[in-house]
Protein backbone atom coordinates (compact mmCIF):
# COMPACT_ATOMS: atom_id res chain seq x y z
CA UNK A 1 0.00 0.00 0.00
CA UNK A 2 2.86 2.38 0.79
CA UNK A 3 4.37 1.77 -2.62
CA UNK A 4 1.02 2.24 -4.34
CA UNK A 5 0.37 5.47 -2.43
CA UNK A 6 3.52 7.04 -3.84
CA UNK A 7 3.03 5.48 -7.24
CA UNK A 8 3.36 7.37 -10.48
CA UNK A 9 0.85 6.05 -12.98
CA UNK A 10 2.48 5.50 -16.35
CA UNK A 11 -0.55 4.75 -18.51
CA UNK A 12 -0.98 1.03 -17.97
CA UNK A 13 -4.44 -0.04 -16.83
CA UNK A 14 -5.14 -0.88 -13.21
CA UNK A 15 -6.39 -4.45 -12.97
CA UNK A 16 -7.31 -6.85 -10.21
CA UNK A 17 -3.83 -8.37 -10.56
CA UNK A 18 -1.67 -5.31 -10.02
CA UNK A 19 -1.56 -1.57 -9.73
CA UNK A 20 0.68 0.27 -12.16
CA UNK A 21 3.55 2.17 -10.63
CA UNK A 22 6.72 3.72 -11.96
CA UNK A 23 9.14 1.40 -13.74
CA UNK A 24 11.98 2.60 -11.49
CA UNK A 25 10.05 1.63 -8.34
CA UNK A 26 9.27 -1.77 -9.80
CA UNK A 27 12.91 -2.38 -10.65
CA UNK A 28 14.07 -1.39 -7.19
CA UNK A 29 11.51 -3.59 -5.48
CA UNK A 30 12.15 -6.51 -7.82
CA UNK A 31 15.78 -6.47 -6.67
CA UNK A 32 14.65 -6.93 -3.08
CA UNK A 33 14.29 -3.33 -1.86
CA UNK A 34 10.99 -2.65 -0.12
CA UNK A 35 10.28 0.41 2.03
CA UNK A 36 14.01 1.06 2.40
CA UNK A 37 14.97 -2.50 3.46
CA UNK A 38 16.94 -4.99 1.38
CA UNK A 39 16.11 -8.64 1.78
CA UNK A 40 18.60 -11.32 0.83
CA UNK A 41 16.02 -13.75 -0.48
CA UNK A 42 13.07 -13.81 -2.87
CA UNK A 43 10.04 -12.60 -0.97
CA UNK A 44 6.48 -12.68 -2.26
CA UNK A 45 6.87 -8.98 -3.01
CA UNK A 46 10.00 -9.71 -5.05
CA UNK A 47 8.11 -12.24 -7.14
CA UNK A 48 5.14 -9.89 -7.43
CA UNK A 49 7.17 -7.03 -8.84
CA UNK A 50 9.15 -9.36 -11.09
CA UNK A 51 5.89 -10.51 -12.61
CA UNK A 52 4.83 -6.91 -13.18
CA UNK A 53 8.15 -6.17 -14.86
CA UNK A 54 7.73 -9.22 -17.08
CA UNK A 55 4.26 -7.94 -18.02
CA UNK A 56 5.59 -4.50 -18.95
CA UNK A 57 8.43 -6.00 -20.96
CA UNK A 58 5.90 -8.20 -22.77
CA UNK A 59 3.72 -5.17 -23.56
CA UNK A 60 6.73 -3.28 -24.91
CA UNK A 61 7.69 -6.24 -27.06
CA UNK A 62 4.12 -6.47 -28.33
CA UNK A 63 4.11 -2.78 -29.29
CA UNK A 64 7.37 -3.31 -31.19
CA UNK A 65 5.97 -6.43 -32.84
CA UNK A 66 2.78 -4.62 -33.88
CA UNK A 67 4.80 -1.99 -35.74
CA UNK A 68 5.69 -4.74 -38.19
CA UNK A 69 2.14 -6.08 -38.45
CA UNK A 70 -0.80 -5.03 -40.58
CA UNK A 71 -4.19 -4.03 -39.20
CA UNK A 72 -6.80 -5.47 -41.55
CA UNK A 73 -10.26 -4.00 -40.93
CA UNK A 74 -13.28 -5.38 -42.78
CA UNK A 75 -16.94 -4.53 -42.87
CA UNK A 76 -19.24 -7.55 -42.58
CA UNK A 77 -22.44 -7.34 -44.65
CA UNK A 78 -21.70 -7.20 -48.35
CA UNK A 79 -17.95 -7.20 -47.76
CA UNK A 80 -17.35 -10.62 -46.18
CA UNK A 81 -20.84 -11.88 -45.40
CA UNK A 82 -22.73 -12.11 -48.71
CA UNK A 83 -25.31 -14.91 -48.52
CA UNK A 84 -27.03 -13.85 -51.76
CA UNK A 85 -24.05 -15.28 -53.65
CA UNK A 86 -23.10 -17.92 -51.05
CA UNK A 87 -20.25 -15.84 -49.56
CA UNK A 88 -17.85 -15.86 -52.53
CA UNK A 89 -14.24 -16.25 -51.40
CA UNK A 90 -15.04 -16.42 -47.68
CA UNK A 91 -13.42 -19.82 -47.11
CA UNK A 92 -10.25 -18.68 -48.87
CA UNK A 93 -10.29 -15.47 -46.84
CA UNK A 94 -10.68 -17.40 -43.57
CA UNK A 95 -7.77 -19.67 -44.53
CA UNK A 96 -5.63 -16.64 -45.38
CA UNK A 97 -6.30 -14.99 -42.00
CA UNK A 98 -5.53 -18.25 -40.21
CA UNK A 99 -2.21 -18.57 -42.03
CA UNK A 100 -1.30 -14.90 -41.48
CA UNK A 101 -1.84 -14.52 -37.75
CA UNK A 102 1.79 -13.52 -37.18
CA UNK A 103 1.52 -10.70 -39.70
CA UNK A 104 -2.10 -9.54 -39.53
CA UNK A 105 -4.37 -8.28 -36.76
CA UNK A 106 -7.89 -8.93 -38.05
CA UNK A 107 -10.72 -6.55 -37.10
CA UNK A 108 -14.43 -6.63 -37.95
CA UNK A 109 -15.95 -3.15 -38.21
CA UNK A 110 -19.71 -3.19 -38.63
CA UNK A 111 -22.95 -1.32 -38.15
CA UNK A 112 -24.14 -4.42 -36.27
CA UNK A 113 -24.03 -4.58 -32.48
CA UNK A 114 -21.96 -7.21 -30.67
CA UNK A 115 -24.79 -9.74 -30.47
CA UNK A 116 -25.52 -9.50 -34.19
CA UNK A 117 -21.84 -9.83 -35.11
CA UNK A 118 -21.61 -12.95 -32.94
CA UNK A 119 -24.30 -14.58 -35.11
CA UNK A 120 -21.93 -14.62 -38.10
CA UNK A 121 -18.43 -14.59 -36.60
CA UNK A 122 -18.35 -16.23 -33.19
CA UNK A 123 -18.79 -19.73 -34.61
CA UNK A 124 -18.61 -18.98 -38.34
CA UNK A 125 -19.03 -18.56 -41.17
CA UNK A 126 -16.54 -15.65 -40.73
CA UNK A 127 -13.32 -16.46 -38.88
CA UNK A 128 -13.08 -15.04 -35.35
CA UNK A 129 -11.50 -11.59 -35.32
CA UNK A 130 -8.87 -10.25 -32.93
CA UNK A 131 -10.92 -7.08 -32.34
CA UNK A 132 -14.49 -5.97 -33.00
CA UNK A 133 -15.75 -2.47 -33.74
CA UNK A 134 -19.53 -2.34 -33.44
CA UNK A 135 -22.51 -0.06 -34.13
CA UNK A 136 -20.79 2.20 -36.67
CA UNK A 137 -17.73 2.76 -34.49
CA UNK A 138 -19.39 3.41 -31.15
CA UNK A 139 -17.84 0.44 -29.29
CA UNK A 140 -14.59 -1.51 -29.46
CA UNK A 141 -14.24 -5.04 -28.03
CA UNK A 142 -11.29 -7.42 -27.75
CA UNK A 143 -13.55 -10.50 -27.75
CA UNK A 144 -17.20 -11.51 -27.96
CA UNK A 145 -17.64 -10.92 -24.24
CA UNK A 146 -19.61 -7.72 -23.52
CA UNK A 147 -17.15 -7.13 -20.67
CA UNK A 148 -14.21 -6.85 -23.09
CA UNK A 149 -15.13 -3.32 -24.19
CA UNK A 150 -12.34 -0.76 -24.43
CA UNK A 151 -12.98 1.65 -21.57
CA UNK A 152 -10.79 4.39 -23.08
CA UNK A 153 -12.94 4.43 -26.21
CA UNK A 154 -16.11 4.36 -24.09
CA UNK A 155 -14.93 7.51 -22.32
CA UNK A 156 -14.30 9.10 -25.72
CA UNK A 157 -17.72 8.05 -27.01
CA UNK A 158 -19.47 9.51 -23.99
CA UNK A 159 -17.92 12.96 -24.37
CA UNK A 160 -20.56 15.69 -24.73
CA UNK A 161 -21.64 16.60 -28.26
CA UNK A 162 -24.73 18.07 -29.92
CA UNK A 163 -26.73 14.83 -29.83
CA UNK A 164 -29.80 16.28 -28.10
CA UNK A 165 -29.90 19.36 -30.32
CA UNK A 166 -29.83 17.29 -33.51
CA UNK A 167 -32.42 14.84 -32.20
CA UNK A 168 -34.75 17.76 -31.50
CA UNK A 169 -34.45 19.35 -34.96
CA UNK A 170 -34.89 16.01 -36.75
CA UNK A 171 -38.25 15.47 -35.05
CA UNK A 172 -39.68 17.71 -37.76
CA UNK A 173 -38.59 15.25 -40.46
CA UNK A 174 -41.64 12.98 -40.71
CA UNK A 175 -39.96 10.39 -42.91
CA UNK A 176 -37.37 9.51 -40.25
CA UNK A 177 -37.97 6.99 -37.48
CA UNK A 178 -35.68 6.49 -34.51
CA UNK A 179 -34.11 3.04 -34.47
CA UNK A 180 -34.72 0.77 -31.49
CA UNK A 181 -33.07 1.56 -28.16
CA UNK A 182 -30.44 -1.17 -28.56
CA UNK A 183 -29.18 0.61 -31.68
CA UNK A 184 -28.87 4.00 -29.97
CA UNK A 185 -25.73 5.08 -28.15
CA UNK A 186 -24.40 8.15 -26.35
CA UNK A 187 -22.02 8.52 -29.29
CA UNK A 188 -24.57 7.93 -32.06
CA UNK A 189 -28.05 8.81 -33.28
CA UNK A 190 -29.62 6.09 -35.43
CA UNK A 191 -32.66 6.36 -37.75
CA UNK A 192 -34.61 4.45 -40.38
CA UNK A 193 -36.00 6.22 -43.41
CA UNK A 194 -39.57 5.40 -44.41
CA UNK A 195 -38.88 6.60 -47.96
CA UNK A 196 -35.77 6.63 -50.12
CA UNK A 197 -33.15 8.20 -47.86
CA UNK A 198 -31.54 9.93 -50.82
CA UNK A 199 -34.76 11.83 -51.50
CA UNK A 200 -34.85 13.42 -48.03
CA UNK A 201 -31.11 13.76 -47.42
CA UNK A 202 -31.01 17.41 -48.60
CA UNK A 203 -33.70 18.25 -46.01
CA UNK A 204 -31.74 16.46 -43.29
CA UNK A 205 -28.52 18.24 -44.24
CA UNK A 206 -30.35 21.57 -44.14
CA UNK A 207 -31.71 20.86 -40.66
CA UNK A 208 -28.30 19.94 -39.22
CA UNK A 209 -26.48 22.75 -41.07
CA UNK A 210 -25.60 24.63 -37.83
CA UNK A 211 -23.55 21.62 -36.63
CA UNK A 212 -22.12 20.38 -39.93
CA UNK A 213 -18.53 21.03 -38.79
CA UNK A 214 -18.82 18.91 -35.65
CA UNK A 215 -20.78 15.84 -36.83
CA UNK A 216 -20.70 13.16 -39.51
CA UNK A 217 -23.83 12.23 -41.46
CA UNK A 218 -23.67 8.56 -42.47
CA UNK A 219 -26.19 7.00 -44.85
CA UNK A 220 -26.25 3.42 -46.07
CA UNK A 221 -28.42 1.20 -48.25
CA UNK A 222 -30.72 4.19 -48.88
CA UNK A 223 -32.42 3.28 -45.60
CA UNK A 224 -30.15 3.70 -42.55
CA UNK A 225 -29.07 7.08 -41.21
CA UNK A 226 -26.47 7.47 -38.47
CA UNK A 227 -25.21 10.73 -37.03
CA UNK A 228 -22.02 10.67 -34.95
CA UNK A 229 -19.63 13.29 -33.57
CA UNK A 230 -16.67 14.31 -35.71
CA UNK A 231 -14.27 12.07 -33.78
CA UNK A 232 -16.59 9.03 -34.01
CA UNK A 233 -17.69 6.66 -36.72
CA UNK A 234 -15.89 3.70 -38.24
CA UNK A 235 -12.87 5.77 -39.21
CA UNK A 236 -12.48 7.35 -35.78
CA UNK A 237 -12.58 3.96 -34.07
CA UNK A 238 -9.90 2.57 -36.39
CA UNK A 239 -7.68 5.59 -35.79
CA UNK A 240 -7.99 5.03 -32.04
CA UNK A 241 -7.30 1.28 -32.28
CA UNK A 242 -4.29 1.68 -34.59
CA UNK A 243 -2.75 4.18 -32.19
CA UNK A 244 -3.54 1.94 -29.21
CA UNK A 245 -1.76 -0.98 -30.90
CA UNK A 246 1.13 1.19 -32.16
CA UNK A 247 0.41 0.37 -35.80
CA UNK A 248 1.25 3.09 -38.35
CA UNK A 249 -1.64 4.21 -40.56
CA UNK A 250 0.42 3.13 -43.57
CA UNK A 251 -0.04 -0.46 -42.34
CA UNK A 252 -3.81 -0.23 -41.92
CA UNK A 253 -5.95 -1.75 -44.69
CA UNK A 254 -9.72 -1.30 -44.70
CA UNK A 255 -12.35 -2.96 -46.87
CA UNK A 256 -15.99 -2.04 -47.37
CA UNK A 257 -18.96 -1.89 -49.70
CA UNK A 258 -21.50 0.71 -48.50
CA UNK A 259 -22.10 4.25 -47.29
CA UNK A 260 -21.35 3.59 -43.63
CA UNK A 261 -17.89 2.37 -44.69
CA UNK A 262 -17.03 5.68 -46.34
CA UNK A 263 -15.74 7.13 -43.09
CA UNK A 264 -12.98 4.51 -42.96
CA UNK A 265 -12.42 4.18 -46.72
CA UNK A 266 -11.90 7.90 -47.31
CA UNK A 267 -9.18 8.22 -44.70
CA UNK A 268 -5.41 7.88 -44.26
CA UNK A 269 -5.57 4.10 -44.63
CA UNK A 270 -5.16 1.81 -47.64
CA UNK A 271 -8.66 1.13 -48.94
CA UNK A 272 -10.38 -1.72 -50.75
CA UNK A 273 -13.84 -1.36 -52.30
CA UNK A 274 -15.39 -4.65 -53.38
CA UNK A 275 -17.13 -4.82 -56.77
CA UNK A 276 -20.63 -5.20 -55.27
CA UNK A 277 -20.48 -1.75 -53.64
CA UNK A 278 -23.67 0.28 -53.17
CA UNK A 279 -24.48 3.53 -55.05
CA UNK A 280 -23.50 5.66 -52.02
CA UNK A 281 -19.84 4.91 -52.80
CA UNK A 282 -20.02 5.84 -56.48
CA UNK A 283 -18.62 9.33 -55.95
CA UNK A 284 -15.78 8.05 -53.79
CA UNK A 285 -14.88 5.32 -56.29
CA UNK A 286 -14.57 7.93 -59.05
CA UNK A 287 -11.96 9.80 -57.00
CA UNK A 288 -9.57 6.88 -57.47
CA UNK A 289 -8.40 6.95 -53.85
CA UNK A 290 -9.10 3.25 -53.21
CA UNK A 291 -8.35 -0.05 -54.87
CA UNK A 292 -11.59 -1.07 -56.59
CA UNK A 293 -11.80 -4.83 -56.89
CA UNK A 294 -13.23 -6.56 -59.94
CA UNK A 295 -14.67 -9.31 -57.73
CA UNK A 296 -17.39 -9.24 -55.06
CA UNK A 297 -17.28 -9.69 -51.30
CA UNK A 298 -14.38 -11.68 -49.80
CA UNK A 299 -13.01 -12.45 -53.26
CA UNK A 300 -12.65 -8.70 -53.77
CA UNK A 301 -10.97 -8.28 -50.38
CA UNK A 302 -8.42 -10.96 -51.29
CA UNK A 303 -7.87 -9.24 -54.63
CA UNK A 304 -7.15 -5.99 -52.80
CA UNK A 305 -4.79 -7.68 -50.36
CA UNK A 306 -2.82 -9.02 -53.31
CA UNK A 307 -2.70 -5.51 -54.78
CA UNK A 308 -1.25 -4.15 -51.52
CA UNK A 309 1.32 -6.95 -51.39
CA UNK A 310 -0.08 -9.06 -48.56
CA UNK A 311 -0.66 -12.15 -50.69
Amino acid sequence: KRVAKSARVIGWKQTKHFMCISIQEIKENARGDFCGKRSGYKTKKHIYYSLVLDFIDKEKRMCFKNKNRCLLVCDIDGTLYHPQDFHPGLKEFNDFILESQENIIFVLNSGRNLTDIALVAQNGPIIRPDWLITSVGTNIYSSFSPLSFDDEWIKQSEKPWVRDEIENVLKSCKNLEMQELEHQDPGKLAYYSTVSLGSILPTILSLVEPWKKVVKIISSFDYYLDIVPLWGGKGGAITFLAQKLSIPFSQVIVAGDSGNDLDMLDNEFKSIVVSNYTPELEGFVKKGKAFCASKPAALGVLEGLAYYGLR
